[in-house]
């Protein structure tokens, strides 16, 4: 069975499904596979993929109609493009029917912005699919567990979102300036539209009230963003670091002190190879990759100066003193450098800033 290409639509304006039980529709929904946390365009999302038999309507085009159902009855739209007739949450995949009249993986998005603030946990997915001519053809019912606060869900564009403004906040007071180039970045990684955008304002506002130590953030991170990610994840923190100062090898320490207490705590390594241009030459001094932690350049400076102590090299050649002063000298400029940058305790401030 071949995939089925789905058009996506907002609202369906089809009605409520109903159907006689002494005639009830003729197809059947025969799977349905959802996953509850994906980053699509729109931001996180609900994605399912659904499978239909519906042998009377081969070749005929079909309309499956997704709404949302908790205790209380029908979700209401928390966006107007996403309403059914009765103002009620709904999304639409329109469909050609093979030949066969089985179609395969049919995919539907529904993006968490579009849900009502406040809803989560444990709710019914009703798929409805409808004939050309609005009949009902085929109706099932599939469990989904929300998170119960959407907009603090463990998904990769919160998080990201939170790490930011966080790194951010590790200089002083959010700024609007900080604002901007997380919104900036975080649309351009994600390629987010209109309703991804609007999401990420919202997150924004929630991440500016809450304050995060690279501790907690590394156990979210850890959880969330898969190893395959690690390198964006990495370029991306140094990006916004670079970004804020507009100088492509500049980097405050603080911010790097930051960067590099959450990347150890995460278990990240990687991030040697991505170190700010303006503190590898140090690193390069005491023979280290870029981006290890201030207690392994402390160990590393100890054993390097140890080797070339003046206590060490009294009564060799001059020449080798000479050489040896040196080398003390640059490990002590590298070491002072990198304890500057690297061993300072981030500031924690918050201000409340307008997004609008």
């Amino acid at each position: 069975m071949a995939k089925v290409e789905s058009e996506l639509h907002a609202g369906s304006g089809f009605p409520m499904p109903a159907y006689d039980k002494n005639r009830p529709p003729h197809g059947e929904v025969t799977w349905v596979e959802g996953d509850e946390r994906i980053a699509s365009t729109s931001g996180p999302s609900i994605q399912l993929f659904i499978d239909l038999y519906i042998p009377r309507c081969a070749r005929d085009e079909l309309f499956i109609v997704i709404r949302l159902k908790d205790t209380a009855g029908y979700l209401p739209a928390g966006d107007e493009d996403y309403r059914d007739d009765d103002e009620n949450l709904a999304v639409t995949a329109i469909i050609d029917m093979p030949d066969d009249g089985v179609a395969d993986k049919v995919e539907a998005i529904i993006p968490y912005v579009v849900l009502p603030q406040g809803c989560g946990g444990l709710m019914e997915a009703e798929i409805a699919v409808f004939g050309d001519e609005g009949d009902l053809v085929a109706l099932s019912y599939y469990p989904i567990e929300l998170p119960d606060d959407i907009d603090r869900s463990p998904d990769v564009l919160t998080v990201m979102t939170h790490v930011l403004v966080a790194l951010m906040r590790s200089e002083g007071s959010l700024t609007r300036h900080g604002v901007r180039l997380v919104r900036t970045l975080l649309l351009d990684n994600f390629e987010l539209d209109e309703l991804g955008d609007a999401f990420l304002r919202r997150i924004l506002k929630i991440a500016n009230r809450t304050h995060h130590s690279p501790d907690t953030l590394a156990e979210v991170v850890d959880l969330v963003v898969p190893k395959s990610a690690h390198e964006r994840f990495v370029h991306l923190l140094y990006a916004a670091a670079k970004f804020e100062h507009e100088d492509e090898d500049e980097i405050t320490s603080k911010q790097q002190r930051f960067i590099v207490l959450l990347l150890e705590a995460c278990n990240i390594h990687d991030h040697q190879r991505f170190g700010p241009a303006g503190l590898r030459q140090w690193y390069d001094v005491l023979e280290m990759e870029a981006g290890a932690s201030f207690p392994a350049v402390k160990k590393q400076y100890k054993r390097m100066v140890r080797d070339y102590h003046p206590d060490r090299v009294h009564g060799l050649a001059q020449g080798f003193v000479d050489y040896a002063n040196e080398r003390m000298i640059a490990f002590n400029e590298a070491y002072e450098e990198l304890e500057r940058a690297l061993d300072e305790k981030p500031v924690e401030a918050t201000v409340e800033i307008d997004f609008d």
